[in-house]
């Protein structure tokens, strides 16, 4: 007989938010550390911080050198990564259920990183790279100047949900270590985390080992600009003499994440352009019309 799933969630006396989908039939677990701090939370000065620091999560703590945190995860069998967006950064590992608290311990420990400058100084090459290799991507390309002219308005200014999540080749170069232990101080404050988990959790223990590790972490109060934008009916061209076909790229207002009809806007935006199955899939790609 299956046992039913349930939902549970405790908030820590700093404020850190700890939710789990708790699965007894489950086989295996996960859990995320998801950090309210994205390219909308930045200013143009230091866009791409974000993304930076999602980079330097992996570089070594107080306790664990970089060769560490890799070989521990590796040593777990662990599926895991991170991301940057708009919206969040967020740090994750798929593991088997007895491997949780180890996993748990390794992530919550890499939220507390060294951020040396030696290390930031060595990353921000690596960044520069990945600028590089997205704006050989015209699909990329397409994304980040349609985001930055759709949230441009019609006085010339411009709305941190047009930023470039990696940042730009000049911002990069420009971003001092000072100024990313300064966001970091400031946003990865257990207030604007949410640890999340899912699977086969003992919840009651899983709160007990967050606790242990993030309890002593100050809240700072950190909140986020949710101006809305202003943006104005426009249509743009981009050539490239060096490419062979054409890439089209459309935006339009929708529900934002603080109104409960974007569960509605998700199904219909899958509906309409899901990459399978939708209705842009079965009329275009299907028939061989495009690729993507």
């Amino acid at each position: 007989m299956q046992m039913p799933i349930e939902f549970k969630q405790h908030t820590l006396a700093n404020q850190l938010t700890v939710i789990a989908e708790v699965n007894p039939d489950a086989h295996t677990s996960a859990i995320g550390f998801f950090v309210k701090a994205g390219a909308r939370d930045e200013t143009a000065d230091v866009m791409g911080v974000s993304h930076f620091l999602e980079h330097m999560m992996f570089k070594g703590t107080a306790r664990r050198t970089a060769e560490d945190v890799n070989r521990e995860f590796d040593e777990l069998g662990a599926n895991y990564n991170a991301f940057t967006s708009h919206e969040q950064t967020v740090y994750y590992a798929h593991v088997l259920p007895e491997f949780l608290p180890r996993a748990t311990d390794l992530l919550g420990d890499m939220l507390r990183p060294a951020l040396r400058t030696e290390d930031f100084d060595m990353e921000k090459n690596v960044i520069l790279e990945e600028i590089g290799m997205y704006d050989d991507r015209p699909e990329w390309v397409l994304q980040d100047k349609l985001l930055e002219d759709y949230f441009r308005d019609d006085a010339g200014g411009d709305h941190p949900l047009g930023f470039r999540v990696l940042g730009t080749t000049d911002t990069i170069k420009a971003l001092s270590a000072e100024q990313m232990r300064a966001y970091f101080e400031h946003r990865y404050s257990p207030d604007n985390i949410v640890v999340a988990a899912a699977g086969k959790i003992d919840f009651d223990a899983l709160v007990a080992d967050v606790e242990k590790l993030c309890a002593v972490w100050p809240a700072t109060g950190a909140t986020r600009d949710y101006a809305e934008p202003c943006p104005a009916d426009k249509a743009q061209q981009v050539a490239d003499a060096k490419l062979s076909r054409h890439y089209l790229g459309m935006l339009c207002p929708a529900p934002s994440a603080q109104d409960e009809r974007r569960y509605a806007a998700k199904v219909l935006a899958d509906v309409l352009g899901d990459h399978e199955g939708s209705r842009l899939y079965w009329a275009i790609i299907d028939p061989g019309l495009a690729d993507e």
